[in-house]
């Protein structure tokens, strides 16, 4: 019989994993690793336009984690927050590297019709820099202001008003 487990047991087993990660415990970095991974390729995936890309940030970003586990702070973030904040630093620091230099098709390409409505998913990649980040976090990943002022190192009065430039930018864009 398989074990429900809450949201404050599931809270305890990944403070334990981490535990165990910490002292070296590669298993236990492993299943942080299996816990998180397609989370964090989706979260990735809509900051980047291509689809290995996204593969390489995640599988970067984890890279990362393993050599530094030893810096996670317990009780500041949680680990999924903690490894945004990893990806964040890497996207930022190499923002262009990361966005890949295929064409985007226009909508007149994709619909036949020049005047059709750009797609919410089109409109949030449109976005810029942490914009773009917090619309992604908020929305696709369901962090609070407090976690995405964590992982973007602003206060959460600064996300408070990230999101909303990023809704003020998303509806110009939708009513075009």
């Amino acid at each position: 019989m398989r074990q429900v487990i809450g949201p404050a047991g599931r809270e305890g087993y990944e403070l334990a994993l981490v535990s165990r990660a910490t002292e070296g415990d590669r298993k236990a970095f492993g299943q942080l690793f299996d816990q998180y991974a397609s989370k964090l390729f989706r979260h990735i995936s809509r900051l980047v336009d291509h689809p290995d890309v996204a593969k390489e940030l995640t599988a970067q970003t984890f890279s990362v984690a393993s050599q530094s586990i030893r810096s996670f702070e317990k009780g500041r973030a949680s680990f999924f927050v903690w490894l945004l904040r990893i990806t964040y630093s890497s996207t930022e620091a190499g923002a262009t590297s990361f966005q890949h230099d295929r064409p985007r098709q226009s909508t007149e390409e994709t619909t036949g019709d020049a005047k059709s409505d750009v797609s919410l998913a089109e409109a949030v990649s449109r976005l810029q820099g942490d914009q773009r980040h917090v619309m992604v976090m908020r929305f696709t990943d369901g962090l609070s202001e407090t976690e995405m002022a964590a992982v973007i190192g602003k206060s959460v009065t600064d996300v408070r008003e990230i999101q909303y430039r990023a809704l003020l930018t998303l509806r110009g864009t939708l009513e075009g």
